[in-house]
C-alpha cells in the first residue's frame, strides 16, 4: 500500500488532473498517491475526484490512499469520516486501497487513550484486513508521542520527516526518523519534505530543500529500513526536486507475503477512555497546511508566521514530470545537480 515510491496531493487546482496527475506519477514510476480525501471542516468533499482519479491510477498500477485528520475533540465524528472513506466505491466497484489517518491534534487531545479509542473504534469498523496507515510526527522529534496507543490498530507507521523544522542534515534526520519509528513494531514508510517553510532566502533553514538533502533523505531512509518513501506536496514540488526524486532507485524493504504488514495483537482496553466531544478553539491556526508542518512551537516560531510560497505551476509540473519520464524510459542521463 505504501512501499515503493509516492507522492501527497492536497490541492488539485494547483496539481493538476486526476487525469494529468496519474500520467506524471506514471511516467515517474511511482507507486501510490496519497491524498487528503476528508476533514472535520470539509467533509468528505473529493468524491467526483476520486471517482475519476480511481480507475485511472489502478489502471497504470498506482495505489490510492486516502487520508483523514483526526481532531480527536469527537472521536466517533472522527471514525466515522474515515469509514466513509473505506466504503466509498467509484464507477468500476474500484476503492481506496488504504486509508490513513493524520494524527496530529491540538496538543491536548494527543493522549494514549484517545489515540486507543479511535484507533480500535476504526479497526472494528474496518475489519481486521483492512490497511491503516498512521501518519504520525517523527519520533526523533517527538519522544513523547504515544505511538504505542497506535501500533495495535494500524498496519504501518508514515513519519513525517519535515527536516527543515530543524536542521538541514536531512540524513542524520532521516535516518534517526525511520529507526526511532520501527521500533514500535509495524514497517515504516518515509514521508519527506518538498516544501519550504517560508520563502526566506536559499540559505535559510525555511527555504526549499536542494536536490542533495533530497537524495541524502532517501538514502537514509533506505538504509534504515524503510518500505516506501514520499514526500509532501505535489503542488509546491519544485523542478530540482522532481529530478531528484525521479532518477532516485528507492529500493524499500520487503513487506511481508500478501502484501500486509504484521499488526501487534490489540490489547484490553485502558479504563479510562475520554471520546467525550470537546470544543475546538477558532483562530488558532490561521494556515492550514494539511498535514500540519508541525506546531508553531516546534518551528521555534509563533501561529500565522508560514507564508506559502508558491512551487511549480501544475501545467509546469506536469510537463516536467513527462519529460522526466521519456529520458528514463530512454535511458538519458538525467541531471541530479
Amino acid at each position: 500500500m505504501v512501499a515503493g515510491k509516492g507522492m501527497f496531493i492536497w490541492q488539485w487546482s494547483r496539481s493538476g488532473s486526476p487525469a494529468q496527475v496519474v500520467v506524471g506519477a506514471h511516467s515517474m514510476g511511482l507507486s501510490f498517491l496519497v491524498l487528503r480525501a476528508s476533514g472535520s471542516d470539509t467533509g468528505f468533499d473529493t468524491k467526483q475526484i476520486l471517482a475519476d482519479l480511481l480507475p485511472r491510477a489502478h489502471a497504470a498500477g498506482i495505489k490510492v490512499i486516502g487520508y483523514d485528520p483526526p481532531t480527536m475533540a469527537n472521536i466517533q465524528a472522527d471514525v466515522d469520516r474515515a469509514l466513509a472513506l473505506a466504503r466509498f466505491r467509484a464507477p468500476g466497484g474500484h476503492a481506496l486501497d488504504a486509508v490513513a489517518a493524520d494524527i496530529e491534534p491540538e496538543a491536548s487531545r494527543r493522549t494514549a487513550a484517545n489515540y486507543d479509542a479511535y484507533g480500535r473504534a476504526l479497526r472494528k469498523g474496518v475489519g481486521q484486513s483492512y490497511p491503516l496507515v498512521a501518519i504520525v510526527y517523527p519520533p526523533n522529534q517527538f519522544p513523547n508521542e504515544p505511538y504505542r496507543a497506535l501500533a495495535p490498530h494500524f498496519d504501518a507507521f508514515m513519519p513525517m520527516v519535515y527536516w527543515r523544522a530543524q536542521t538541514t542534515n536531512a540524513a542524520g534526520y532521516s535516518k534517526a526518523a525511520v529507526q526511532k519509528m520501527a521500533a514500535f513494531g509495524l514497517p515504516v514508510s518515509f514521508l519527506g519534505q518538498a516544501f519550504a517553510y517560508s520563502d526566506h532566502s536559499a540559505n535559510s533553514l525555511r527555504a526549499y530543500p536542494p536536490a542533495a538533502e533530497i537524495r541524502a533523505a532517501l538514502q537514509a531512509a533506505q538504509d534504515a529500513g524503510a518500505i516506501g518513501a514520499s514526500f509532501w506536496v505535489w503542488q509546491h514540488a519544485t523542478e530540482d526536486f522532481w529530478r531528484a526524486f525521479s532518477a532516485f532507485p528507492f529500493r524499500g524493504a520487503a513487506v511481508p507475503s500478501g502484501g500486509r504488514p504484521p499488526r501487534l495483537p490489540i490489547p484490553a482496553a485502558p479504563p479510562v477512555v475520554n471520546p467525550t466531544p470537546q470544543s475546538t478553539p477558532t483562530g488558532s491556526n490561521p494556515v492550514v497546511v494539511p498535514p500540519a508542518l508541525y506546531p508553531a512551537e516546534a518551528l521555534g516560531n509563533g501561529p500565522g508566521t508560514w507564508r506559502e510560497k508558491p512551487g511549480v505551476s501544475a501545467e509546469l509540473a506536469i510537463g516536467l514530470l513527462a519529460l522526466v519520464g521519456a529520458a528514463l524510459v530512454g535511458g538519458l542521463h538525467v541531471s541530479r545537480s
